[in-house]
């Protein structure tokens, strides 16, 4: 019964589609076609339609689908879900019951106890019981240890210790490098360009009498190495270089922390362009206003006076000094002051000249020549020793370059021998062990 009524009534269908549509669109133009066929016609297309859906619709009924498959569930049938969607439901629940035991198993792991080698964490984030409170103490403690290995410096320590007396240089100068020292540039032209600062060559090797000097940059050490040795070619001006990986990384800023430095606070001065480098420790910078390329700058240089007068008067604390200077022209504010003591000096001497008089005995007379400041007198034999040293270098900087590479050679290839030669080394360590051994049993006896 099923099958005639579906036979029939798809015979019907087709007669409608094919056939009434011919002759509605064969006759509707001519004259003598009268208008009720024209709508008897459209009776019969739309007929024709209604069948194909009512069709349509007892088919999906008599297989339990639904004509709308995103419509949900109805009273008509179950909701159709393909093999597919149940495979991904079936991986999703498995994905977030797996991430919520690796979770849970993580929350157990980061609870426990405190180790041995975790003392000083131990310190920071107290919590030694079992309780609800000091299981999540030490879960946040070792949250906080995990992320702070790729927020903190590299290393606690950024710089060696100090080189013993008369090696060492009491202060540490830390320079920026990019808008500071350099500034790279694109045109197009040239495309990229980097410039030297005006007076740059001066300023390091001068300022290496007195201070320890470290650039500290934000660039990577790839791209930051190449640029400092072309400024600094013989190695003999800076005494380190920190990259990015050394500073640290706080609330989306990068800081240069100078207490890893290694350095006592109160003998390190940093000059910088970016206050967010040396929020840390305000009170031991110098803020420079970018550089951007102009061959009539002098700001750099400038400093140099400042600078020299912290080292040769033997400052113990440069922060109270250099706050002093806040907000303010340094070259210009210290040639004021400066100038300001030199006139003191000369109208003391001045007034001493007036009033000395010839001793009764043979006095001699106060000088005729005005005295100079300490810094003068310390300045001129300075500038003479940076002569000195900068012709020596000038003559001596080339071979001292080749011996600098040949040792950095030896110790490449050393290294090299240590890692995949080293039966090799400790064979030949003990036959030089054997060697010794016998020349000292053959030697001479009382």
């Amino acid at each position: 019964m099923l099958k005639r009524s579906l036979v029939s009534k798809s015979l019907g269908f087709a007669n409608s589609r094919t056939f009434a549509p011919f002759v509605a669109k064969r006759f509707a133009s001519e004259p003598g076609f009268p208008p009720e066929k024209q709508s008897n016609s459209s009776a019969e297309e739309n007929k024709g339609k209604e069948g194909k859906s009512s069709l349509a619709k007892e088919l999906l009924e008599l297989n339990g689908i639904n004509d709308d498959p995103y419509a949900g569930s109805s009273d008509k049938g179950p909701e159709y879900v393909s093999s597919t969607m149940q495979r991904r439901e079936k991986q999703a629940r498995y994905a977030f019951w797996g991430f919520m035991g690796v979770l849970g198993g993580g929350v157990l792991y980061y609870g426990r106890k405190y180790a041995e080698d975790e003392k000083d964490l131990e310190k920071k984030f107290p919590a030694s019981g079992y309780s609800p409170v000091d299981w999540w103490t030490r879960v946040k403690a070792r949250t906080k240890n995990f992320f702070a290995y790729y927020q903190e410096p590299a290393f606690e320590k950024l710089l060696p210790d100090p080189l013993p007396e008369p090696y060492n240089r009491p202060y540490t100068l830390v320079l920026d490098l990019d808008d500071l020292l350099i500034h790279a540039g694109w045109t197009r032209e040239h495309g990229w360009r980097t410039a030297k600062r005006p007076g740059l060559d001066y300023f390091l090797g001068y300022l290496s009498m007195y201070y320890e000097i470290v650039i500290f940059t934000n660039q990577y050490l790839a791209t930051a190495k190449p640029i400092i040795d072309k400024l600094d070619p013989y190695h003999v001006s800076v005494s380190a270089v920190l990259t990015r990986e050394h500073s640290k990384y706080e609330d989306g800023k990068l800081i240069k922390d100078l207490s890893y430095l290694n350095r006592p606070l109160s003998k390190v001065i940093m000059v910088d362009t970016n206050p967010d480098a040396f929020s840390k420790q305000p009170d031991n910078a110098i803020s420079m206003v970018p550089w951007k390329g102009n061959h009539k700058d002098r700001e750099l240089v400038g400093l140099i006076p400042l600078l020299e007068f912290i080292a040769i008067m033997d400052i113990q604390d440069v922060r109270p000094v250099l706050k002093s200077y806040q907000g303010k022209n340094i070259p210009l504010e210290y040639a004021r002051r400066e100038e300001r003591l030199r006139s003191q000096l000369i109208a003391d001497w001045l007034e001493k000249k007036k009033h000395a008089k010839s001793s009764l005995f043979g006095g001699r007379q106060a000088s005729e020549q005005p005295p100079k400041l300490l810094i003068d007198i310390q300045r001129e034999r300075q500038k003479a020793a940076y002569g000195e040293f900068k012709k020596y270098i000038d003559e001596h900087g080339p071979k001292m370059l080749e011996e600098e590479k040949a040792r950095e050679a030896e110790q490449k290839y050393s290294m090299f021998d240590m890692i995949f030669n080293s039966d090799k080394i400790q064979q030949q360590q003990l036959e030089q062990l054997q060697q010794t051994q016998s020349g000292s049993a053959s030697g001479p006896t009382n």
